[in-house]
């Protein structure tokens, strides 16, 4: 990242948001065990028990690489609280159900900030560049960030459209898979396109 706060390389933003590669694998680990473990056995108290020694491992190894542990920690906590959900319901599928309810709010305040054309992919770039507001100074970057905000608006409706009906139909096996396939991957996939669309306005100093 330059002096002016513009966006140099992808790997900047990937240390900020995830805390580089290591970040990103404590966060995902545990969650990723703990979805696994839960629709192939049903068995809850293994997946939580599965879910908190790989929390354990990489929180040690975070330790040894003197890294924080924040990462490891939001992984284990969305853990924590699917966990807690499918105990209190009974219900496997609400195991789910937090993760279902988070992706909605998202993508609500997501699509109202597309309307206003006040884009909140701007924001939160912005943020991990240091640059909160300044960004909108600028009318490319605000179309840059508008344009690339759609791509997560899509992701979070495309979960919304697969995930909720196999939640009501109680289908934990698929939504367990649906919400694997769509969690890291569908955000690796829209953080690297937002990337390739944002990157030739924030590079560059309004003129």
């Amino acid at each position: 990242m330059s002096n002016n706060g513009q966006v140099d390389d992808a790997s900047v933003l990937m240390q900020r948001a995830l805390g580089g590669w290591r970040g990103f694998i404590a966060t995902a680990l545990p969650s990723l065990v703990f979805v696994f473990v839960w629709v192939f056995t049903y068995d809850l108290n293994l997946a939580l028990i599965l879910s908190l020694i790989v929390a354990t491992l990489a929180g040690v190894m975070q330790l040894i690489l003197r890294d924080t542990l924040q990462h490891v920690l939001n992984g284990l906590l969305g853990v924590v609280i699917s966990a807690v959900a499918a105990k209190f319901t009974g219900k496997p599928e609400d195991a789910f159900l937090p993760g279902l309810i988070i992706n909605v709010s998202y993508g609500f305040v997501y699509l109202v900030g597309q309307i206003i054309r006040k884009p909140i992919l701007g924001f939160v770039v912005g943020g991990l560049i240091g640059d909160l507001t300044g960004w909108m100074k600028d009318p490319k970057k605000v179309r840059a960030a508008w344009v690339a905000g759609w791509f997560w608006v899509g992701l979070f409706a495309l979960r919304m459209l697969i995930q909720t009906p196999l939640y009501l139909a109680g289908e934990v096996a698929t939504l367990g898979v649906a919400r694997v396939f769509m969690g890291w991957p569908g955000f690796l996939l829209v953080s690297f396109l937002s990337y390739r669309v944002m990157r030739p306005a924030f590079t560059h100093s309004a003129k």
